[in-house]
């Protein structure tokens, strides 16, 4: 694969490939490796570069104007690699009530089978260097110990398991994957080009081209066959809003696009005493295996979803800390991750500005930050040297409704390119925070039930709690059967036009309660086995 940048090309210059691909994140990247050696030539297009920059990561700056986003946290990466140099690495499925048409989610149902889903997931997840899921439960894996009951407790209190999914560390798609695509002769990656429009034909059913521009300004033109968007959920949306305000002939579905967008709306509320004996370590659940981590996840089963009408969500537990302890703790774990994290650049680097520190020590902990082999050794040393805590405090994550009004739309602000920045408007509905409370009741239920605990905080706490993004950009250009409630078919192409593809989470109908990249890149070996097949 031939790595340029625009140094290398004549201003003007057309760029010819049978697919380009924009974007070279954990979707793009995952695409071209699967179509090598295709026979089809591919082309890279990627804003970024090898490194980050604040020039470039400016192009990101959006208007927020519905519910508050993380200050000062930096959640979308315009490099090589997208945000994959981010990303903390846990990995969650889909449950097969995602996939279900739910009577009591609006627009919910994804147009596809969970079992061919689940067989993209499997050929996924070498790709993320994940260590092998448990066959049937968490529950099932090295046996259960005694403070851990069966299947009927857990269905008994209406909840059910599941497990996130840990590499030794996580998967940065470039390193990974630049040596095998370098190799391969029909692929080229273009770096510090911007995609800044996309043009159609007369009858607007078929992209011809796409604008770019590098970042002094000078243009160039990619034509291509077949064109995919992968630039992120946010980004995808504000790509085709912009194509349908500039192509009027363009048959973007134009009613959903912008609308439904989701994120998991997430906060550290809720603390558990346990009984005396009890070994945390279980409960707690990430612990070193074979190839990585595997992490215990409670949720509500899918029984108890249809039979109260709730939405799919999930906690884990963390060990509790006193006050003193987080506050040192918490700053030092945020300065670590600053200064060894990559994508914090320029003045996103002023320590001054964290802010959200009490959830940090729970939802972005060490094992993100240090090697594999000194995680073992500390979790032994924590487990089994340590005095064990009474307290666990619960980290909630949330599925959210599809809604119209939580949208991606076009603000006034512009780019450097005279492109107008994204407005977002995001809600947190009060059904989101009610599913929550009725999982922590659930909860709580269990643990008394089988002498594990007692929550010790009230469920009403979660109405008034701080709820923060999980920066999973969900919704915008959503998979529908129908163009009317979806920009793209099944297949992920964009209804209406015969050459363009979505591809990554704003593509999602329901968002579940996991984690997206995992699969994310399922999906983007679905479009490969596509491409592959329509020469």
């Amino acid at each position: 694969m031939a790595v340029i940048t625009p140094r290398d090309l004549e201003n003007g210059k057309t760029l010819e490939a049978d697919i380009c691909i924009c974007g070279s994140g954990p979707a793009g990247i995952s695409l071209a490796h699967a179509l090598e050696g295709s026979g089809r030539s591919v082309c890279i297009v990627e804003s970024g570069i090898d490194k980050p920059n604040e020039e470039i990561q400016h192009l990101n700056d959006l208007e927020n104007v519905g519910f508050p986003l993380r200050p000062h946290f930096v959640n979308r990466l315009r490099m090589i690699g997208g945000t994959s140099n981010l990303w903390p690495g846990r990995c969650v499925r889909l449950d097969p009530i995602d996939f279900e048409r739910r009577p009591w989610v609006p627009f919910s149902g994804w147009p596809l089978a969970y079992a061919e889903y689940t067989a993209y997931m499997r050929r996924a997840a070498p790709l993320l260097r994940l260590p092998e899921p448990c066959p049937e439960s968490p529950l099932a894996d090295g046996g259960s110990p005694s403070h851990i009951p069966g299947p009927e407790a857990w269905d008994a209190a209406g909840l059910d398991a599941t497990e996130g999914l840990w590499a030794k560390a996580p998967a940065r798609f470039w390193p990974i994957f630049r040596k095998r695509l370098t190799r391969s002769s029909g692929v080229t990656l273009i770096a510090d080009l911007t995609l800044t429009g996309l043009d159609f034909s007369d009858d607007g059913g078929h992209v011809t081209s796409l604008e770019t521009r590098d970042r002094s300004g000078r243009r160039f033109t990619v034509r291509a066959g077949q064109y995919i968007l992968a630039m992120g959920g946010l980004e995808n949306t504000r790509t085709l809003l912009l194509a349908a305000e500039r192509n009027a002939q363009a048959r973007i579905p134009r009613a959903p696009l912008g609308k439904y967008y989701m994120d998991h709306p997430k906060t550290t509320c809720g603390r558990i005493e346990l009984a005396e004996g009890v070994d945390w370590r279980r409960l707690v659940g990430r612990h070193a295996v074979p190839g990585g981590r595997r992490q215990l996840l409670f949720r509500l089963s899918p029984e108890t979803q249809r039979r109260e009408g709730l939405l799919n969500a999930y906690v884990n537990l963390e060990p509790s800390y006193s006050g003193g302890t987080e506050a040192n703790y918490n700053r030092t774990i945020e300065i670590l991750k600053r200064l060894l994290r990559k994508g914090h650049v320029g003045n996103r680097l002023d320590l001054s500005e964290m802010e959200g520190m009490r959830d940090l020590i729970y939802q972005l902990t060490p094992d993100e930050i240090v090697p594999y082999p000194v995680y073992r050794l500390l979790q032994f040393v924590k487990q089994h040297l340590k005095k064990p805590p009474r307290h666990l405090v619960i980290v909630n994550h949330c599925e959210q409704i599809p809604n119209e009004n939580s949208k991606i739309s076009l603000s006034d602000q512009r780019d450097r390119f005279d492109n107008p920045r994204i407005r977002l408007h995001w809600e947190v509905v009060p059904a989101e925070i009610e599913t929550l409370a009725r999982l922590q009741t659930h909860l709580a239920d269990f643990l008394e039930q089988n002498g594990i605990g007692k929550l010790v905080t009230d469920v009403s706490e979660l109405s008034g709690s701080h709820y923060t993004d999980a920066s999973h950009h969900m919704g915008g250009t959503r998979m529908s059967a129908d163009r009317e409630t979806g920009v793209v078919d099944e297949h992920l192409a964009v209804h209406g036009v015969d050459n363009l593809h979505v591809l990554g989470s704003s593509v999602f109908p329901t968002g579940g309660a996991a984690n997206p990249t995992w699969s994310i890149v399922a999906l983007a070996l679905r479009l490969a086995d596509r491409l592959t097949d329509s020469t």
